[in-house]
């Protein structure tokens, strides 16, 4: 898996489409010990 950088526009217009959709997406958090976290999240409110 190769980590990519997005700017913050295409993450939030992601997000958006995500919840216009129903969508529910799946992020993955690099630990300190370089152990990997998956989380499934469904957004609901998106703020600025």
């Amino acid at each position: 898996m190769h980590h990519i950088d997005y700017p913050a526009d295409d993450k939030i217009e992601v997000i958006k489409r995500a919840n216009e959709n129903g969508i529910a997406l799946e992020t993955v958090y690099l630990k300190p010990s370089d152990e990997k976290s998956r989380r499934l999240i469904k957004p609901e409110i998106i703020r600025k």
